[in-house]
């Protein structure tokens, strides 16, 4: 726990988002995200308090910040003072091109009131809001990975050989693969996998959007999103337990699945390829673990 109004604060190339991202976008984040920073601001925000916050910024801002993330999940209150110096730096940060979000707003209500008296229609532009801190770091990625270049088209479908499962197969190792899969296509909305049901497949994303979510509809958690050219539910393949997790079609999906009846036969016919496969599933589980350890440093 820090001292004064800022309670946390860490920048994207350390934490990032939930979005699953590719290889190159997660290299691209990890030497640019500096850029992004999340002040996590806590208590009764003064204007005392709040200058340690504004100094923390400005420093921040001296190495390169192009983002700014203010967290007010954990407030208490917020003075009319307090409200006017945020406002002053926020105004100050756009004047120069940076690019600002506001998590949990409900908890500061004053300060979006002050934003809409003093700037009417053009409050958007310069408060813009976000339920939690995740979908705004989502925002700032795609605007940072946008600004270095990096587009990705969500409309188009990916071909076997992009998907960094299958690095290093070769094509004859791919068509080997590619005839033991079938295919589906799923509708917006539409669930892909329930919670608690049997896992028999793996999925390769070809076309779309998917979210990975948890819990109930009153308390639900986004665990993760994954575009085409990715794949999900691998734990089907490594210990065919209940499925932990629902995932539902964020736009129209269409998928290749590989089934475990169809890993199993692939051992027996072509264990070469099975095991290159296998070892792709565990060097992208193994990045996703450094990845959580990383963050779970950041907040410990």
């Amino acid at each position: 726990m820090r001292d004064g109004a800022v309670r946390l604060s860490f920048d994207g190339s350390r934490v990032n988002s939930h979005r699953v991202r590719s290889t190159e976008e997660m290299a691209l984040l990890k030497t640019r995200g500096r850029s992004i920073v999340v002040l996590q601001l806590q208590g009764n925000l003064t204007f005392s308090s709040m200058e340690a916050a504004v100094h923390e910024v400005l420093e921040r801002e001296a190495t390169g910040l192009e983002f700014l993330i203010l967290d007010f999940g954990h407030v208490l209150s917020i003075n009319s003072c307090a409200a006017r110096l945020v406002f002053e730096l926020v105004c100050g940060l756009a004047a120069e091109g940076k690019s600002l979000a506001f998590t949990h707003p409900e908890k500061a209500s004053l300060l979006g009131r002050v934003f809409r008296t003093k700037l009417g229609d053009g409050a958007s532009d310069v408060f813009r809001t976000f339920e939690d801190n995740d979908s705004a770091l989502e925002y700032c990625e795609d605007c940072l990975l946008e600004r270095l270049g990096f587009v990705h088209s969500e409309g188009e479908s990916a071909a076997l050989a992009e998907f960094e499962l299958l690095e290093g197969f070769s094509e004859e190792e791919i068509s080997i693969l590619s005839a033991g899969l079938g295919s589906r296509k799923f509708g917006k909305g539409e669930v892909i996998i329930e919670v608690g049901t049997e896992a028999r497949e793996l999925f390769l994303l070809k076309k779309g959007r998917v979210i990975v979510w948890v819990g109930t509809n009153g308390a639900r958690k986004r665990l993760a999103t994954f575009s085409s050219g990715m794949f999900f539910g691998e734990m089907a393949l490594i210990d065919r337990s209940p499925r932990s997790a629902t995932i539902l079609a964020d736009s129209a999906v269409e998928c290749e699945m590989l089934t475990v009846e169809a890993l199993d036969q692939l051992g027996v016919e072509h264990p070469g390829v099975k095991i290159k496969l296998l070892e792709n599933l565990s060097r992208g589980l193994s990045r996703k673990l450094r990845k959580a350890n990383v963050e779970l440093s950041v907040f410990e």
